[in-house]
């Protein structure tokens, strides 16, 4: 990165940090109506006056956090995303806290499981819909027409589109840390198998290897916060490590396809970042991550101040996680601002942290690749925003829910600040979830676009195809 780009990363770094309360400034903006925002559209307003009715929403003593509770039907995001209620039911209330909506979710053996986020709801039920498949097929103790002897069934997206950087490392020994560290969330002891034991150290040596390749196979994620896919995980492998069931390297396949939903979006699911996750334990992956950062990147990672050796070493990021982050940098090459965007990534301080910055790379990958070409990667305050080639600061939220709160105000503040430091021509925010209509105001206010509920949108909804990430 030139002299010019360090020293503008570093203003805008400043200005976000301070969350300065910059007057609003008039960018011509476009925003949402109640019925499109059902649909994820746009259209164009003109600036807001402040006289009308807009003004009967009261925008005063909203400082506190929201909470509440509301029914599953009036979330829109879900028809989108959720797969078939097959093997799993959520209860019909949902509590917010926040930017988010908590779940509870039970299986067909009665187990219950709360989770915070559309994204992790999507996820457990894929899960817990593909292990009760299987444990249905293979009910017997047999391996017989569990799995598909070809890739066809998998369903769309599941597509080898490049040789990831990784498959290129051959030795990933110099300048390797050892697994204290580096083997994600789930080896510090975050979330364990049904029997005590850490996901992420059985996904090291021999059992380790049986359970990334049933997990794989399965379609899942071998560091799955799900009981029944840790469960199944550990069973069928402890079998055919015993030798009673024999291993096999085809691809499970449930009913027309695995639905893709380990990610919000069906291209947010890549099989040769797959093929790494399954082929190497946590620590080998890491290191051979950090290894092609710098192949790819020119990344200095053999010093563990980097943003690369910070990010490699916070434990919040499972491997997987850390694996999908370095795909999208990939799917973004060419966009500046990716070395500071990975410095901005290390600080994450919770796994639910890293779980919604790790979305926002993913669709801000596919708004590039698709819809809007970025020109730089620009972090403002708690998330990652992105100059497009059009001049536009964008930011693509992976959040469940905006309602009006003192965060959302000191969030437009950092926004519009950054928007001044950068040059930007207008503000846009694209949010995974529903924004209400206070927030709305606030942004018609301020002349900032919003659009909701973007995963109805064809940009997230169309399958990552051959001519994309190469």
């Amino acid at each position: 990165m030139n002299w010019h780009a360090s020293m503008r990363w570093s203003a805008v770094a400043a200005v976000a940090t301070a969350m300065l309360a910059l007057p609003a400034a008039s960018y011509a903006g476009r925003l949402v109506s109640q019925d499109e925002e059902e649909r994820g559209e746009a259209v164009q307003t003109p600036r807001a006056r402040n006289t009308g009715p807009e003004r009967a929403v009261d925008l005063t003593n909203r400082q506190g956090r929201p909470t509440g509770t509301v029914d599953i039907s009036t979330i829109p995001i879900l028809q989108h995303v959720l797969p078939p209620q097959t093997y799993y039911t959520i209860d019909p209330t949902v509590q917010y806290d926040g930017y988010f909506y908590i779940f509870t979710v039970r299986d067909r053996a009665g187990r219950e499981q709360t989770v915070k986020s559309v994204r992790r709801l999507v996820k457990l039920c894929h899960e817990i819909n593909v292990t009760g498949h299987f444990k249905e097929t293979d009910s017997g103790g047999h391996m017989a027409g569990a799995f598909n002897e070809s890739a066809k069934g998998v369903g769309r997206g599941f597509v080898n589109i490049f040789r990831h950087p990784v498959a290129t490392v051959k030795n990933a020994g110099s300048g390797a840390k050892g697994v204290a560290g580096r083997i994600g969330r789930m080896g510090r002891g975050a979330a364990e198998s049904s029997d005590g034991q850490d996901l992420a150290l059985l996904a090291k040596g021999p059992a380790g290897s049986e359970r990334r390749t049933l997990a794989y196979q399965l379609g899942i994620d071998v560091y799955t916060e799900s009981d029944a896919a840790k469960e199944t995980l550990n069973a069928i492998a402890r079998k055919r490590m015993a030798g009673r069931l024999p291993v096999n390297s085809a691809v499970f396949a449930m009913p027309g396809g695995i639905v893709f939903t380990l990610s919000l979006t069906p291209a947010g699911y890549d099989r040769t970042t797959e093929d790494i996750i399954r082929d190497n334990d946590p620590t080998t992956l890491l290191d051979r991550l950090g290894q092609s950062y710098e192949t790819a990147f020119g990344f200095d990672v053999k010093n563990p101040d980097s943003a690369v050796g910070r990010l490699l070493d916070n434990g919040n990021f499972t491997p997987r996680e850390q694996a999908y982050i370095q795909r999208y940098c990939m799917d973004m090459d060419g966009v500046d601002g990716v070395e500071q965007t990975l410095s901005f990534l290390s600080q994450a301080s919770s796994p639910d942290y890293a779980n919604i910055v790790t979305a926002q790379m993913e669709l801000l990958s596919l708004l590039h690749q698709r819809a809007r070409p970025l020109q730089r990667l620009v972090p403002v305050r708690n998330t990652v925003g992105a100059i497009g080639t059009d001049g536009t600061l964008m930011f693509v939220i992976s959040i469940d829910t905006i309602r009006y709160w003192d965060d959302v105000r000191q969030s437009l503040d950092a926004a519009e600040a950054a928007a001044r430091q950068e040059g930007a021509r207008s503000i846009e925010i694209w949010s995974t979830g529903d924004v209400d209509s206070a927030s709305i105001q606030e942004c018609r206010n301020r002349g900032i676009r919003v659009m909701s509920n973007i995963l109805s949108q064809e940009t997230f909804r169309r399958p990552r195809d051959g001519a994309e990430g190469r």
